[in-house]
């Protein structure tokens, strides 16, 4: 590169009238081209020190952490992280609870949470939905019906097994029933 640089820049360069020292242009410029060479030649970077930063904040950016991995970090903390393999992934790291939002003039911007599979958490203007992880609709949280606040739950399966330390709630035929770690099934609410 430093050879296509002095031959590009033989003889004196002015800028309205004003003498550009190509000694220091030339430097300004290979330091440029040192800084594209190492990001294609793979440096890496690091939680603390992220390749890709602005010279104000060096520790904010993003960096490779690993094969098919692209982190992001704030304040030399990673803050997010995506992974390949066909998938991407979100994992928000670093102690405080992340927040997710859609932004946007339109109201009715629809958020999806989806687990490693089918399963999701689906959240809207109106309403959220609770799904199992084949897909099935289990309850929507929000305003159907005319009604508001409501909580939905979906006709389910009913469990063949006890649960252990705890119970488990759930609508058969419409009506609410709860069954206890010993077995007893109670109906709350019939259909």
């Amino acid at each position: 590169m430093a050879s296509t640089i002095d031959s590009t820049l033989g003889g004196d360069l002015t800028t309205e009238g004003s003498s550009v020292d190509k000694a220091n242009l030339k430097a300004a410029l290979d330091a440029a081209i040192a800084d594209i060479e190492g990001l294609q030649d793979g440096d890496a970077g690091t939680e603390a020190l992220p390749s890709l930063s602005y010279s104000g904040d060096l520790d904010t950016g993003g960096y490779w952490p690993a094969a098919n991995q692209f982190g992001i970090s704030t304040a030399a903390k990673l803050t997010a992280l995506f992974s390949g393999g066909g998938d991407n992934y979100l994992s928000f790291a670093g102690g405080a609870t992340p927040v997710v939002s859609v932004a946007g003039a339109d109201a009715n911007v629809t958020l999806d949470f989806n687990a490693k599979g089918t399963g999701a958490i689906r959240l809207d203007a109106a309403t959220s939905v609770i799904r199992t992880q084949a897909g099935a609709t289990m309850a929507i949280i929000g305003a159907q019906s005319g009604g508001t606040n409501l909580f939905n739950i979906f006709d389910a399966t009913a469990p063949t097994s006890n649960p252990s330390g705890g119970g488990y709630l759930y609508v058969e035929s419409g009506a609410l029933k709860y069954r206890g770690s010993s077995g007893t099934i109670t109906t709350i609410a019939n259909a």
